[in-house]
């Protein structure tokens, strides 16, 4: 049984988001018990997790987002869904 390319590319976009998501899970976020001063750069190391988990975050949420976008377009719409009867009126 062959899977169609549009289920395969939302199982392999879903797959992305997962593993994009435990990375960014991964990061020690707890925080410093030291304040840092803003701009000073001592605390190099909290700097560097603070922008990994920017970084990290920006690339879940565009994973999931392809991966939604796909799993949307995969899935036709349900007879009963109000954009469907809308879309067989030509509306």
């Amino acid at each position: 049984m062959e899977i169609e390319p549009e289920a395969e590319r939302t199982k392999e976009r879903l797959e992305v988001a997962r593993r994009a998501l435990a990375s960014l899970q991964a990061l020690p976020l707890g925080g410093s018990d030291e304040p840092a001063e803003e701009g000073c750069g001592k605390n190099i190391e909290a700097d560097i997790v603070r922008d990994a988990a920017i970084q990290r975050f920006e690339y879940t949420f565009e994973a999931t987002w392809k991966a939604a976008q796909a799993a949307k377009d995969s899935t036709p719409p349900r007879p009963e869904a109000p954009s469907a009867t809308l879309f067989k009126q030509g509306l």
